[in-house]
């Protein structure tokens, strides 16, 4: 996928879920930019129908498939149409998520049901359905759009957590599955986003609790997304403040919870 100048996505078909705001949408928006055929995915068929005319205003290609990620007869008919249109998937990016932050108290056996239906097992219906295809063509990439919550757990944060770390572990397990056999399987971990995503996950009170993070802009992780292709990594957590807390947790999660306690004002 690379020429002298970076990264080509010339004629490239490229599935994006999740894609009618935050970082789907910038996603589309970027990769129809550079040339691919964008297959647009969300529940909001209003929504993508703009994007699909922001990208075609722009000289851009993209064609829209209104997917609730969480039923997997949607997401079978999301690959099956692409690939009857296109002949070919070269890029899935499963990027379709839900937040729910609560205590674990306060929290219902559905709520959990439900988060892992979206982030987890759309993700699973998604690749399962796509995987014979870019098998046969020996060539593709999925894109897992995991979380920093999917690295290190937080409070209040359970049951995404627990979503976030299932689908890290999937993507790496399936990375050793499939790279022998021309496919790459990348996993993107970003950290806290400007977006109305915490708003609507009913964290309504995190920038107030948060007030010394600097959240970082959709468009900042399309771009990272973009540039993986680039690069050989096949897990890219983003910021840099991000990687710190990552790093340190994997060495001593004690030492992280400490340090994470003296920042918020906690007693140790």
């Amino acid at each position: 996928m690379k020429n002298g100048n970076g990264t080509s996505l010339k004629d490239k078909v490229v599935i994006i879920t999740g894609a009618s705001t935050g970082i789907g949408k910038e996603t589309a928006l970027l990769f129809a930019q550079h040339g691919a055929k964008v297959v647009a995915a969300a529940r909001s068929r209003d929504k993508l129908v703009a994007l699909k005319k922001e990208i075609e205003d722009k000289g851009g290609n993209c064609s829209v498939v209104p997917t609730d990620v969480s039923r997997e007869e949607e997401v079978k008919n999301l690959i099956q149409q692409t690939a009857q249109t296109y002949k070919k998937i070269d890029i899935l990016i499963n990027n379709a998520g839900q937040g729910f932050f609560d205590f674990t108290t306060e929290t219902s056996i559905e709520d959990y049901r439900r988060i892992m239906e979206v982030n987890f097992y759309g993700v699973v219906f998604a690749t399962k359905a796509a995987l014979p295809i870019m098998l046969d063509q020996k060539d593709g990439v999925i894109i897992n759009v995991a979380s920093v919550a999917g690295k290190r757990a937080f409070e209040r944060m359970t049951a995404y957590c627990a979503s976030k770390f299932a689908l890290v572990g999937f993507s790496e397990a399936l990375h050793f599955e499939v790279v022998d056999k021309g496919l790459r399987v990348i996993t993107i971990c970003p950290p806290a986003i400007d977006t109305p995503f915490f708003d609507n996950a009913g964290y309504h009170d995190f920038r107030e609790t948060h007030q010394q993070l600097d959240l970082l802009q959709p468009q900042e992780v399309a771009q990272e997304i973009f540039k993986s292709l680039q690069s050989k990594k096949r897990e890219v957590v983003i910021g840099a403040r991000a990687k710190v807390i990552n790093s340190i947790h994997a060495v001593s999660p004690e030492l992280m919870e400490g340090i994470t306690k003296v920042l918020t004002g906690k007693r140790a």
